[in-house]
């Protein structure tokens, strides 16, 4: 994920500083496998929150796109004809962004997952 698109990003969660996700994940791209267990758990949920927020936005969306989409349909030829002119509107343009965000959150999630055991397993390994 870029900076623009980070920006793009944390400007959509109402009460979080685009400053602190940006900070967030210049962090876990430098330096995540020597930074503290609790500030990848700190990080692991804020990623989780902010997923959450992002998908319940993809949630009212999706909610919506069933009864705009048949009265797109009507008006074209194609079932493909309806997909595109629907994802040209605002609601298609914000369903395709959230969609992209959260597969780059549930990506990054899995990287500190991944990290955090790593991390159990270089500990574990020292105690013997």
């Amino acid at each position: 994920m870029d900076d623009k698109q980070l920006t793009q990003l944390s400007g959509k969660i109402t009460g979080l500083s685009a400053e602190i996700l940006k900070e967030t994940i210049k962090e876990i791209r430098d330096d995540d496998y020597t930074v503290s267990p609790d500030k990848i758990d700190e990080w692991q949920r804020f990623i989780s929150a902010l997923y959450a927020t992002l998908n319940d936005e993809m949630k009212q969306i999706e909610k919506q796109y069933p009864f705009a989409w048949r009265i797109l349909r009507e008006q074209f030829k194609s079932d493909k004809q309806a997909d595109l002119e629907y994802d040209s509107t605002p609601e298609g343009q914000k369903r395709i962004e959230l969609k992209y965000d959260l597969k780059s959150l549930e990506r990054l999630s899995s990287s500190l997952k991944k990290t955090m055991d790593r991390q159990r397993q270089d500990y574990f390994g020292n105690l013997k």
